[in-house]
């Protein structure tokens, strides 16, 4: 019930944007599950190794950096994102 109220909310908000063509619900189909988390990191050049050394022991990438901060991409199986935390 909970599910299909949300689900009905993000069809028809993702279905308003410009770029979507259709939305689809896989859940009742055998599918593979990721997950994706985006993490901004303020960091100080000096400090930037240590925050790599970290995020590389979760398999993460930096995905972009500035001068003062990092942005670090994770993914895994769906659940096991928590571990990152």
């Amino acid at each position: 019930m909970v599910m299909s109220r949300y689900w009905n909310r993000l069809r028809s908000r993702s279905e308003s944007w410009e770029d979507v063509i259709y939305v689809t619900d896989l859940t009742a189909v055998d599918s593979v599950c990721r997950e994706l988390m985006l993490v901004k990191v303020r960091v100080l050049p000096e400090n930037r190794q240590s925050i790599m050394a970290v995020s590389s022991i979760f398999h993460g990438k930096v995905v972009d950096v500035t001068r003062d901060s990092m942005i670090i991409e994770a993914d895994r199986q769906a659940g096991k994102t928590g571990c990152i935390y």
